[in-house]
C-alpha cells in the first residue's frame, strides 16, 4: 500500500471544482462600479422610475452640455475613478482619465482585460500547482496495478469517451451562447441608432407644431427631456419589462400626443408611433435572456471536463513518474485559462450597460449629445434656428466665367472671347496717350461690357420663354 499524501492535496483538488463552479460569484465581487459623476459618458444616476423628475430635469438642463466631439465631450465631463474598485484602481495607474479624459476608451478596455484576465490567470495558476498533488492523491486511492494499466493505456477508451462527450457538449453550448450574446450586442446598437434618429425627428416636429405657443412648447419640451433622461439613458439599471409595464399616464410620449392633439391625432402621431417601436426594440435587446442556471450549467460542464485530467494523470504517473505530471500541469493550466477567458467574455456581453470594452452606454452618450444640447437650448429659450436660405448661383457675384458656364457651347465661347478682348483693351492701353485715348478706351470697354450683358440677358430671356412654351 502506498502512503496517502497529505489531506491538503485533496482539499486543494476540491477547491478547484468549487472555484470553477462558482467563478462568476468570485469575479462578481470585483465588478466595476459605475461612474457617479453627473453627465458622465458612461453612466448617469437618475432618480427612481416612480419619481416626478420634471423640475429636476429642468434644473439640470441649465448645465452646459458637451459637444458632439468625443474629445470635447470627455473634457467637459471628466470621469471619476471609483477608488473602492480594484479593477479601476489598477487601470487608473496606467491611464489617468481624470487628467486626460480622452484616454477613457483605453481605460475601459483595460478594465475589461483586468476583470477577465486576472481571475483566469489565477485559476490557471491554481490548476497548475495542485494538479500533480491531486493526481498522486487519486493514485493513492486507487492503488491497483490492473486499474493503473487500464487507465494508463486507456485500452477500453472509457475515460476518453467521457472526456470527448463532455467536451463536445461544453463547446457546443459555449459557442452558441457566445454567438447569441454577440447577436444581442448588435441588436442593441441597431435599436439605439433607430431610436435616437426618431427622437431627433420628433424634436423637429415639436418645434414646428408648437411654434408661437410658449407655454405649450415648454411643456412638450419638458416631456421630451424627461423621456431622454429617464428612458433612453436606462440600460440594466431597471429591468426592461418593468419599464414597459409603466402606466400610459406616466409615459412622456403619451403626454406629447395629448398636448399636440385636439380632437384627433396630430401630425406627430406617426413619429411617436415609430419612436415607441424603436423603444420596444431597444428594451427587447436589453432584456436578459439567459437565466443564471444556464451559466451554472456551463461552469458544471467545464468542471467535468477538467476533472477528467487528474484521473488520467494518476495512470500516467505509473509510467513517467512525477515528471510527466509536471508537464501535464502546464497543458492543464492553458486549458483552464482559455475556458475562464471565454466565460469571462460571455459575462461581459451579458451586461452592455456595465463599464467595460463591450459597453454600449458610452456610444449612446455620444449619439444623444446633439439632441441634449438642442433640448437645453430650446428649454432655456436660446435656440436660434438656421433661417439662412440656400446659396444659389443667382446670388453670387456676376463674372464672365460663371455666366458663360450657363450658356451653350458656341455662345459661351463668344462671350469669353468678348470678355478677354475687353480686359485686354483695358490692360494694354498706355497711360501716356493722353486723356483722349483714355476716354476712347473706356468707351470701348463700356460698350463691350454692355454688349456682353445684353447677350446674357437675351439668352436668359429666350431660355425662360422657351421653358414656359414647352411647359404649356
Amino acid at each position: 500500500m502506498r502512503p496517502l499524501p497529505s489531506l491538503s492535496a485533496a482539499t486543494l483538488g476540491l477547491v478547484v471544482v468549487v472555484v470553477m463552479c462558482h467563478g462568476p460569484k468570485i469575479t462578481s465581487s470585483f465588478q466595476l462600479t459605475r461612474f457617479s459623476s453627473t453627465g458622465t459618458i458612461l453612466k448617469r444616476h437618475p432618480p427612481p422610475l416612480w419619481t416626478n423628475n420634471k423640475t429636476l430635469r429642468l434644473s439640470q438642463a441649465e448645465e452646459n452640455l458637451p459637444e458632439t466631439s468625443i474629445s470635447e465631450l470627455l473634457v467637459d465631463n471628466p470621469p471619476r475613478v471609483n477608488q473602492e474598485n480594484i479593477w479601476e484602481q489598477m487601470a487608473s495607474a496606467v491611464y489617468n482619465v481624470e487628467e486626460d479624459p480622452t484616454k477613457l476608451r483605453e481605460f475601459v478596455q483595460l478594465v475589461t482585460v483586468l476583470r477577465v484576465g486576472i481571475p483566469s490567470l489565477l485559476l490557471a495558476t491554481t490548476a497548475k500547482l495542485i494538479y500533480p498533488s491531486t493526481a498522486l492523491w487519486l493514485a493513492a486511492l486507487i492503488d491497483d496495478s490492473g486499474a493503473f494499466a487500464v487507465i494508463s493505456q486507456d485500452s477500453s477508451q472509457y475515460i476518453q469517451n467521457i472526456l470527448t462527450t463532455s467536451g463536445l457538449v461544453f463547446s457546443l453550448l459555449v459557442g452558441q451562447t457566445y454567438y447569441f450574446m454577440y447577436q444581442q450586442q448588435e441588436a442593441i446598437y441597431l435599436a439605439l441608432y433607430q431610436e435616437v434618429t426618431m427622437a431627433k425627428s420628433l424634436l423637429e416636429q415639436i418645434g414646428l407644431v408648437s411654434q408661437g405657443r410658449t407655454t405649450l412648447y415648454k411643456r412638450i419640451l419638458q416631456c421630451m427631456d424627461h423621456y431622454v433622461q429617464e428612458d433612453l439613458h436606462r440600460f440594466n439599471d431597471v429591468e426592461p419589462a418593468v419599464m414597459l409595464s409603466a402606466r400610459p399616464v406616466d409615459d412622456p410620449l403619451e403626454d406629447i400626443l395629448y398636448l399636440t392633439s385636439v380632437g384627433e391625432p396630430s401630425i406627430v402621431y406617426q413619429t411617436v408611433r415609430s419612436l415607441r417601436q424603436a423603444r420596444a426594440y431597444r428594451l427587447g435587446a436589453l432584456q436578459k435572456k439567459l437565466p443564471s442556471i444556464h451559466m451554472t450549467l456551463l461552469w458544471s460542464l467545464a468542471a467535468i471536463v477538467l476533472c477528467s485530467f487528474p484521473l488520467l494523470g494518476a495512470g500516467a504517473q505509473t509510467i513517467g513518474g512525477t515528471g510527466i505530471l509536471n508537464v501535464q500541469a502546464w497543458y492543464l493550466s492553458f486549458i483552464v485559462f482559455g475556458i475562464c477567458l471565454i466565460m469571462g467574455v460571455v459575462y461581459e456581453l451579458q451586461m452592455p450597460g456595465r463599464n467595460g470594452a463591450y459597453n454600449a452606454r458610452a456610444v449612446l452618450q455620444v449619439m444623444v449629445a446633439g439632441l441634449e444640447e438642442e433640448l437645453k437650448l430650446r428649454l432655456s429659450g436660446d435656440f436660434v434656428p438656421n433661417t439662412a436660405g440656400p446659396t444659389l448661383d443667382i446670388n453670387r457675384p456676376a463674372s464672365s466665367v460663371s455666366q458663360a458656364a450657363l450658356l451653350p457651347l458656341g455662345t459661351a465661347q463668344e462671350v469669353l472671347q468678348a470678355s478677354e478682348q475687353a480686359s485686354t483693351i483695358v490692360d494694354v492701353t498706355p497711360a501716356s496717350t493722353g486723356d483722349t485715348t483714355t476716354k476712347d478706351s473706356e468707351t470701348k470697354s463700356t460698350e463691350k461690357k454692355k454688349g456682353f450683358r445684353s447677350k446674357v440677358k437675351t439668352w436668359a430671356f429666350d431660355m425662360v420663354q422657351n421653358s414656359i412654351t414647352k411647359f404649356k
